[in-house]
């Protein structure tokens, strides 16, 4: 009588294994929605963090907490979770090793760390005018207190939660099968509706409902940007 539910457990797995050989892409979407979906509804639904929807409060500490574990249980831990059932180990460490594989020089490295801030400095110099790069040179404290504390937070946050899922599990399969046109417009798409919850919050919102469709289409945009 003992094996029987241990046979029944090993035919369970098979099964799922076989799904997600079968279907990694849908696996990995559902997964990755499910996951992070799950910590941020509360939060969303709540009367102090979110929209209002039901009558309770969280506390602030909770919340924080919520949207930590929404960032790192989601995208990541769905492309792990995928690739070990789909690849077993060697998956897993592939996907892995792809995250500390350095691929170009130092100094480009260094490009990719100030681009961002001289490109948002320049756009807004264009509207504002000269005045913004005078502070920003008299203020040049800044950058080591507010600046790179910031980059190495989104290094942590949303980054390493986000990225080895998004562009380092999907993005591959994405292109193998549709091109890399269309496939960065789903995964695009994918990844800013995958935010929804999380725009009824106080963490990044709460947004009007005519916010969302610029939300989406500027995740689609910078999706390209990124591919």
């Amino acid at each position: 009588m003992v094996p029987l539910p241990a046979l029944g457990s090993q035919q369970r797995r098979t099964a799922l294994a076989q799904a997600v050989i079968a279907h990694p892409l849908i696996v990995y979407f559902a997964l990755a929605f499910a996951l992070t979906w799950a910590l941020v509804l509360p939060m969303t639904f709540s009367r102090n963090l979110g929209l209002g929807l039901l009558p309770y409060e969280l506390p602030d500490a909770l919340g924080i907490l919520l949207f930590i574990l929404a960032s790192f249980v989601g995208p990541t831990a769905a492309a792990l979770t995928v690739a070990g059932l789909g690849e077993g180990w060697a998956g897993v460490t592939a996907l892995l090793r792809r995250t500390l594989h350095w691929r170009v020089g130092p100094q480009w490295y260094l490009v990719a760390l100030l681009a961002n801030l001289t490109i948002w400095l320049a756009a807004y110099n264009l509207v504002l005018g000269p005045g913004l790069l005078v502070a920003a040179a008299v203020n040049w404290p800044l950058f080591l207190s507010t600046f790179l504390p910031g980059v190495t937070f989104g290094v942590l946050i949303p980054a390493l939660g986000e990225e080895p899922g998004w562009r380092g599990f999907a993005l591959p399969r994405l292109q193998a099968r549709y091109g890399p046109l269309r496939a960065t417009l789903i995964l695009g798409l994918m990844h800013g509706l995958w935010h929804l919850p999380a725009l009824g919050t106080i963490m990044l919102g709460p947004l009007r409902p005519d916010q969302l469709p610029p939300f989406v289409l500027t995740a689609v945009g910078a999706t390209f940007l990124y591919t």
